[in-house]
């Protein structure tokens, strides 16, 4: 492939008749195909021909997780356009036209029961549904693709033969359902009684003198991994465009019917088949997801987790979770949301990132929301506002400070309390009207939630209807400033009288804060004679802007310059300078009068 950094595995060529690269089955760190040509059957001892390199639709799912990229990102880099059109090429290359279809032979699906057809001498299927239908996906996704790249330039003709190869693509049927391959009907049925519970019929088949390639029985979702890749919709969409009948009832039938079929020798199997029920038995895709949860947890092959977790499982049942539980579904003009919970769930919530923006999704099985607000689509450019800075501490400031619970602030915000959990723990941008509504519930301003007033005085806005001044006593005041914060220091400076803010502790009822030495707090509250300290006055506040209310505590006493010995003691007050620096001085102000008043706005 050429310039856009493409992976290496995509230099192994494709083989007689191809002209582009494909991807190997199981590869090297060079990319070379490493797919083992024999396989030992531990049931009968014998060494046995292995076929597998033949699945050429691990390049199908490469091109499916580039498109998914494009969707979940909106950007088509060059590269991704390129890998694209070179599997295009790849796939468009296999499909030879025969009887006015096109036809892909000699490979093999997901199910890996089934490598050739029974006494012939050659390996490999002819039109596996699979490859096919995604094949005729894959082609609609690169001439898309071209589009939205212009730098990567198609092949004189190719745009126009891979639309053709999207339209005539040969799909198989028997029994109103989609045939895994041609020729699947003429095999016969297993004799499941016997062979029940068997997870690898191939080393049981082949240990007993038989051959699985004779019956209709599946290893793995084949055929149904098409309902895993593709909404109903789309799938649907595919076989008319390629010229079939799909009723409603036609992937219904084809679940069940492959799902009678099917002995699960994959862990991978049970995420497929979890996916497949969703929308029919929500109680069998439970019991599914749950097999595969548990799939390392109690080794559900037999043995197969001391040889390696199973990562590709693991990594499916979040896909489950995302994808088919919560119907989270990225599309060219929008995120689409269609939840469709297990009844033993509940509530599923996840944040995601879509289109450059962290979005929180969660659903339960009435509603969708997206970032706390109802809703089954998200568009592109819909107005989020940004700028939050600190917003999650500051929903915290305000519910402690009003004292109230997440639950109390999400009911009354209309959101859910998971929401609200995410915005305090994470850096987010909710959109506009989450953002008023839980100002409301919080009992103060937008602005005061984004910091966005943190560059200008508090107080700008005009006094409440009918305020009053309350006068707080000493011991309400010490309650107020008890919790430490920010206070200014007022005292007579060398250059006149002076006002400082500093961060301070209420320790042992002494009000202590830290200062650097050599500074105006060092120079100008030093008396000189031992024992006589200056008289100071530390003022505290604080103010609500949503109610125009507010207090103000003012402390008058003595500042006293804490000798070294007694640093280890007042490091445990936590008092800790916002303006950084080395700052080993502790001051203490030992209250003598203390003061208040409180503004109230009714």
């Amino acid at each position: 492939m050429g310039g856009g950094g493409c992976p290496r595995p995509w230099t192994r060529p494709g083989g007689p008749g191809t002209t582009a690269p494909c991807s190997p089955w199981q590869s090297g760190s060079d990319g070379r195909e490493e797919t083992q040509v024999l396989h030992l059957n531990p049931k009968s001892g014998r060494w046995l021909p292995d076929d597998s390199r033949l699945q050429r639709h691990v390049g199908l799912a490469v091109a499916y997780d580039v498109w998914r990229h494009f969707l979940a990102t909106g950007s088509m880099p060059v590269w991704c356009a390129e890998m694209l059109l070179e599997i295009a090429r790849f796939f468009a290359s296999l499909a030879v036209e025969i009887d006015g279809r096109y036809e892909i032979r000699g490979v093999m699906g997901p199910d890996e029961y089934h490598e050739t057809y029974p006494g012939a001498d050659f390996p490999g299927l002819d039109n596996n549904a699979y490859t096919n239908v995604m094949t005729a996906w894959l082609m609609r996704r690169a001439r898309e693709a071209a589009a939205l790249c212009p730098d990567v330039t198609p092949r004189p003709g190719e745009l126009d033969h891979w639309d053709d190869v999207s339209r005539r693509l040969r799909v198989d049927f028997h029994d109103g359902v989609i045939s895994q391959f041609t020729g699947y009907a003429e095999l016969e049925e297993l004799d499941w009684d016997r062979y029940g519970g068997v997870r690898r019929l191939d080393r049981a088949l082949e240990a007993d003198g038989d051959d699985v390639n004779r019956y209709k029985a599946s290893k793995q979702a084949d055929t149904l991994m098409l309902c895993y890749l593709l909404t109903g919709d789309e799938l649907t969409g595919l076989l008319e465009h390629l010229g079939y009948e799909a009723d409603d009832g036609l992937i219904p039938r084809t679940i069940a019917y492959y799902l009678r079929r099917t002995s699960h020798g994959s862990t991978l199997s049970a995420v497929v088949h979890a996916w497949a029920l969703a929308r029919l038995d929500r109680e069998r895709s439970w019991e599914f997801f749950i097999e595969a949860l548990q799939s390392d947890l109690k080794d559900v092959q037999g043995g197969t987790t001391a040889e390696g977790i199973h990562l590709g499982a693991m990594g499916g049942t979040l896909d489950l979770l995302q994808r088919c539980y919560l119907g989270v579904e990225p599309r060219r003009d929008g995120l689409w949301l269609d939840p469709l919970l297990p009844d033993r769930l509940g509530e599923a919530s996840m944040p995601i990132c879509y289109r450059g923006r962290r979005l929180f999704i969660d659903a339960d099985d009435h509603e969708a929301r997206v970032n706390g607000v109802a809703c089954r689509t998200f568009k592109p450019g819909e107005a989020i506002m940004s700028g939050t800075g600190d917003l999650g501490r500051r929903i915290i400031h305000h519910r402690e400070r009003r004292g109230l619970t997440r639950e109390q602030v999400a009911e009354h915000a209309g959101m859910s309390a998971g929401y609200l959990k995410y915005l305090e723990e994470h850096a987010d941008t909710p959109d506009g009207g989450t953002l008023y509504r839980l100002a409301d519930a919080l009992g103060t301003t937008v602005d005061e939630l984004l910091g966005g007033g943190h560059d200008r005085p508090p107080g700008r806005g005009p006094a409440a209807a009918h305020p009053s001044l309350e006068t707080l006593d000493e011991a309400e005041s010490l309650r107020l400033i008890a919790p430490g914060g920010i206070g200014r220091v007022a005292f007579s400076g060398s250059h006149g009288p002076t006002v400082l803010p500093v961060n301070y502790k209420l320790h042992d009822g002494n009000i202590i804060f830290r200062t650097a030495a050599g500074g105006p707090m060092d120079k100008d509250l030093r008396t000189g004679p031992e024992g006589v300290d200056i008289v100071i006055a530390f003022q505290i506040d604080h103010f609500d802007e949503a109610t125009r209310e507010g207090w103000s505590v003012l402390v008058q006493g003595p500042a006293h310059h804490m000798p070294p010995e007694d640093t280890a003691d007042l490091a445990r007050s936590g008092v800790t300078p916002w303006a950084g620096g080395d700052r080993p001085l502790y001051i203490r102000i030992t209250p003598q009068r203390v003061t208040g008043r409180r503004i109230h706005g009714i």
